[in-house]
């Protein structure tokens, strides 16, 4: 037994001294870490019959260290000897394990390549776009698997996240030059008309028109000057209603619906088309166009520009504009052939009805009525049929029965209806109706309203360049951080510059053959921002490069989204982005409004067919201020694991223990991509605890050898 327990205490000897032979760094001024240190021994017996003892060291540090980093150590030292039941000592090993996880924050640097962030520009709002990377490397041993028996490796993770909060002040549009150069699809065909249908009558405010002065803002440029004397034997029926008012206000029903006070059928409102001319170095070029707002009269002499039928703000729904593009484009324009003429109409009707569509009309106010078909009669469609079929289908989209939506008294429009005849005395009418005449109006006027809506979305409609459509969104694009110098507009030495790029889309689609456009980025002063290189940024959005007018061109994405590149900019930064556009652009055949100087309640919007030029300089000013937030957040975690068989032999109690491996330097703080990373993490100083253990250690083979010395002697 004595024998036994020598060998016991040899091997607790032995690992005591070892442990207490390993380097434990002296703790550094300012850290705060904490070591702490437990010896646990166990005794097992394998299915042989032999005794396993197993002593074991634990030893606990964590804290956090001056530099900041985060310190989590657990690391284990186990000796291990097995015996025989004779007490022979069969062999000895050992063991060593342990893991450390260390974290800490650190800045971003210049020069690191970052993910990028896009944060959307809204006028008057504060917006934020994120973005989060993390980058794993690996160094050491790989792990296999539990049964592993040398293995020492690193596993640190380097997590970036990034947000960019922007804020924008409100939009600032700026009209430079609007001036359009168009010519209308039918001016040349009115020549010649006969007055009574067609004849501009441009005598109509000859003498008012030259009184009234061009306004000074851009882009007013038509005038109006008169009217087609058009159809007198069609008028346009409709009702008018009338709601019930308490004290101004319209009343409502149990159900929330206004409550009609009346309806009155009228037949009124003779169709005509209007005339507008411009003056182009002392010649006029004329323009004519249908009412598209019958509620507003027009004014002698009103100036008026032209802009996109989705501009306006009085349509009854959504697809108002749309259905009024197919419309005007499918009615009559006095033309002579293809678009906007009889003929034409004449050959989409027949084929829209098939020889069989009928309609039916009334004859007299006693309900008397007349059914024809379609194709019978659609060959005597005239002029003035027409023209009051166009107008009515136009006043239904243009403002039919949204007048009476909210309550408002107004009217509802139900399409032509011939009830004159003109006479040879223009003051006076014959009362005689021409059923078929009627048939044939209406006709073309429900045709005209079934036709499918056109939105502006198309890809052959132009959307014409104005204060309302030119820049449609814009967004930033942080990428990473710059070295601070004093071309990338970096006014605060504290705030840091980033390499940024600034996106936008247009509310229109340039041609890129006829169009002429550039775009320009100035600062809030006027002058070009500069981009890395230090060139000014001007690109080119459509159209080719000419003598004073060269600059690279750019595409756009599939998105439509424009990236001006390679800009530096300063984060808490008042930065004025102007996006200047300036150029020509080709306005396709179309359908276009005209709209008044001063509003479209001053004077009736117009609405006709043109083609033409614009040349344009409009500048969408925007104000943003961005700051970045960024931090790297580190986590190294290392593991490792040493162990040896259990040897045959083991050394006597007279024997110099074995010296103890070198312990491997720690290999936190290596990985293999570029993470940076604090240096390993100092322990405390715990040696005093092993110490004493060793000391209990040499006690105790004393012990066991003075009785065995004595045993020798007797």
């Amino acid at each position: 037994m004595v024998k036994t327990l020598r060998k016991i205490f040899a091997a607790v000897t032995v690992l005591c001294l070892s442990i207490a032979a390993l380097p434990i760094p002296a703790l550094a001024a300012g850290d705060s870490l904490a070591t702490t240190a437990a010896a646990t021994t166990s005794t097992v017996t394998d299915e042989d019959g032999n005794t396993v003892v197993t002593v074991t060291v634990e030893k606990i540090t964590h804290g956090t260290t001056a530099e900041g980093v985060t310190v989590e150590r657990k690391e284990t030292h186990s000796d291990i000897t097995k015996t025989d039941p004779d007490g022979n000592v069969l062999g000895t090993g050992c063991m060593d394990e342990g893991v450390e996880h260390r974290k800490w924050d650190e800045a971003v640097k210049p020069g690191e390549e970052m993910r990028e962030v896009n944060v959307e520009l809204k006028p008057g709002e504060i917006t934020a776009g994120s973005a989060e990377e993390t980058v794993i490397g690996v160094t050491g041993d790989e792990q296999q698997g539990p049964d592993d028996k040398d293995y020492d490796f690193t596993t640190t993770a380097a997590t970036v996240d990034r947000t960019v909060t922007a804020e924008t002040a409100e939009a600032d549009i700026t009209v430079d030059k609007v001036t359009t150069d168009l010519e209308s699809v039918a001016a040349d065909d009115y020549e010649g008309k006969d007055p009574n249908v067609m004849g501009p009558a441009l005598n109509f405010v000859a003498g008012t028109a030259d009184t009234v002065p061009k306004p000074e803002e851009e882009g007013y440029d038509y005038q109006l000057v008169g009217f087609g004397d058009a159809t007198n034997e069609l008028k346009v029926l409709r009702d008018y209603i009338t709601y019930k008012k308490v004290d101004g206000k319209p009343v409502t029903d149990a159900d929330g619906n206004f409550i009609i006070e009346k309806i009155e059928t009228k037949v009124d409102n003779t169709p005509m088309q209007i005339a507008l001319r411009k003056d182009e170095n002392g010649e006029y070029a004329y323009f004519f166009g249908y009412c598209i707002d019958s509620d507003t009269e027009t004014k002698d002499g009103a100036w008026y520009k032209v802009s996109n039928l989705e501009d306006n703000d009085y349509y009854p729904d959504p697809d108002s504009a749309a259905k009024l593009r197919t419309i005007v484009s499918n009615g009559y324009w006095g033309t002579e052939n293809g678009m906007g003429s009889i003929a034409q109409i004449k050959m989409l009707m027949k084929e829209a009805c098939g020889p069989d569509a009928v309609i039916t009309v009334e004859t007299d106010d006693k309900g008397g009525k007349a059914t024809y078909k379609i194709a019978d009669i659609i060959d005597g469609l005239t002029e003035s049929e027409a023209l009051a079929a166009t107008q009515a289908a136009i006043w239904c989209f243009a403002n039919g029965d949204s007048n009476t939506r909210d309550g408002k008294d107004g009217f509802i429009a139900h399409g032509p209806v011939n009830v004159y005849k003109p006479n040879p005395n223009r003051n006076a009418y014959a009362r005689e109706y021409v059923p078929e005449s009627d048939a044939r109006a209406m006709a073309v006027f429900n045709w005209l309203r079934s036709l499918d809506p056109v939105a502006d979305t198309a890809e052959d409609i132009a959307t014409v360049i104005n204060e309302k459509n030119a820049v449609d969104n814009m967004s930033l694009t942080v990428h990473d951080k710059a070295e601070d110098h004093a071309c990338n507009m970096d006014d605060n030495a504290d705030n840091d510059v980033y390499n940024a790029d600034l996106n936008f889309t247009l509310a229109f689609v340039p041609d890129p053959e006829k169009d002429d456009l550039l775009v320009y980025l100035l600062d809030k002063d006027g002058n070009p921002i500069n981009d890395m290189d230090g060139d000014p940024v001007i690109r080119r959005l459509a159209g080719r490069n000419s003598e004073g007018r060269t600059a690279d061109s750019i595409e756009p994405d599939e998105n439509g989204v424009y990236t001006l590149t390679d800009l530096q900019l300063s984060e808490n930064a008042d930065l004025k982005f102007d996006l200047r556009l300036e150029g020509t652009q080709y306005l396709k055949e179309g359908v276009y409004i005209y709209t008044a100087h001063g509003g479209s309640d001053k004077s009736q919007s117009i609405v006709g067919i043109a083609q033409g030029t614009q040349t344009v300089d409009i500048s969408f000013g925007m104000t943003v201020k961005f700051e970045v937030d960024e931090t790297r957040h580190v986590v190294a975690e290392r593991v490792w694991h040493t162990e040896s068989d259990l040897g045959s032999e083991t050394p006597g109690p007279d024997e110099a223990p074995p010296a103890p491996p070198e312990e491997e330097p720690s290999r936190l703080g290596e990985t293999d991509k570029e993470v940076y990373l604090a240096d390993p993490a100092k322990t405390g100083d715990a040696s005093f605890v092993f110490l004493g253990m060793a000391a209990a250690g040499a006690v105790g083979l004393a012990v066991t050898c003075i009785p065995g010395r004595k045993a020798k002697e007797n």
